[in-house]
């Protein structure tokens, strides 16, 4: 098992990933002092399988595929925290805008001790792992557990694993892509994780950063659902394929719906309240159809579902925000519901972006 340390670089003008430097790769030292106690699987510990040599995302540029093709290995395990980092953290001589990526092959031996440290055990539980004795030695399977101890990937069965959101948001930036900003997308998620939601649904998931970064704050049993619309001209949507590859960076024990077809639609309409089932949602995110009547028919269709005191989040309130386009008028329907709900904003470095409404 080999534990990789890259660098990503990815190109503002042509995708929402923003703009970095490679940094050289380098490689951790191993360590297996201090293993004693209990252990267990890291909450942050995610899956990622994606071959973006033979299946590119959608509304990203071939160039761009094949760059990160060549930094990403298809299959691997990642801590949500630690799996990005800016380098100048570590060295400081690097580059500010060099980001380092740290992760885990994914292989046999990772995927056995992972699962097999699912519930607190001593370290030496390595050693009693169906399997693992016929792929590697003692001494080996000690190794990989310290490797995996190093990036955070198994840790103390007491360990506190705070949330840390701008960590969120850098891994949603590299490995999936996201159109928010930084410093008001770590806000909207602290906002969030204070509501601890268990029912959560987002209109306009497109690349599914933003996704990542609600389930990562989400309670972990929550239940999220995700409308989009393949194609759609406000982020080019997810085909059905994407989908597992969403579900990897959920929590263990929450579940993701994908409804794929146009917000407005009657079947969309009814498709989610089916998956409700008669539960309230505590918080809705809308970010689709960013025309006033798009916008507005996504508040009135789906805000009734939120619960009483729940929360619904806007993005793009302000008015110009995209660059003059005038089909672009969510900032009307947020001046209405200004006059008529509880609101309130998040400010980015220039202007309101998302817009608060209590229910």
């Amino acid at each position: 098992m080999s534990i990789c340390t890259l660098a990503a670089w990815h190109n503002a003008a042509a995708t929402p990933y923003g703009r970095h430097r490679v940094a050289p790769a380098t490689r951790g030292q191993e360590q297996r002092a201090g293993m004693d106690g209990l252990w267990r699987t890291s909450r942050w510990l995610r899956y990622y399988d994606w071959d973006w040599s033979t299946a590119p995302w959608p509304e990203v540029e071939r160039p761009q595929a094949d760059h990160r093709a060549g930094l990403l290995p298809r299959r691997f395990a990642y801590h949500v925290l630690r799996v990005v980092r800016r380098a100048a953290d570590g060295d400081p001589s690097a580059h500010a805008d060099d980001l380092a990526l740290q992760f885990a092959d994914h292989n046999e031996t990772l995927t056995a001790i992972l699962e097999g440290f699912r519930e607190p055990r001593p370290a030496s539980h390595v050693l009693k792992i169906d399997g693992l004795a016929t792929t590697s030695s003692s001494t080996q399977a000690l190794r990989a557990f310290a490797q995996l101890r190093d990036l955070g990937l198994v840790v103390p069965a007491e360990q506190d694993e705070p949330a840390d959101e701008g960590a969120i948001y850098l891994a949603a930036s590299i490995l999936y892509g996201i159109h928010q900003t930084e410093a008001d997308s770590i806000e909207a998620m602290q906002i969030v994780r204070e509501c601890e939601p268990r029912t959560f649904m987002e209109i306009g998931t497109a690349h599914g950063g933003s996704l990542f970064c609600w389930a990562q704050v989400a309670h972990p049993e929550a239940c999220l659902i995700s409308l989009d619309l393949p194609g759609g001209r406000w982020g080019g949507g997810y085909a059905p394929e994407q989908v597992p590859h969403f579900q990897q960076f959920l929590h263990p024990g929450q579940q993701l719906a994908s409804v794929l077809g146009n917000s407005r639609s009657p079947a969309a309409v009814e498709h989610v309240r089916e998956l409700l089932a008669g539960r309230k949602l505590d918080v809705l995110f809308i970010d689709g159809d960013h025309t006033y009547e798009g916008a507005k028919d996504d508040f009135e269709n789906y805000s009734p579902h939120v619960r009483p005191g729940g929360l619904v989040l806007l993005h793009d309130i302000f008015e110009g925000v995209t660059g003059g386009d005038p089909t672009v008028e969510v900032h009307r329907l947020w001046r209405e519901l200004t006059d008529t709900h509880e609101c309130h904003t998040i400010d980015g470095p220039d202007h309101p972006t998302f817009g608060v409404v209590r229910m």
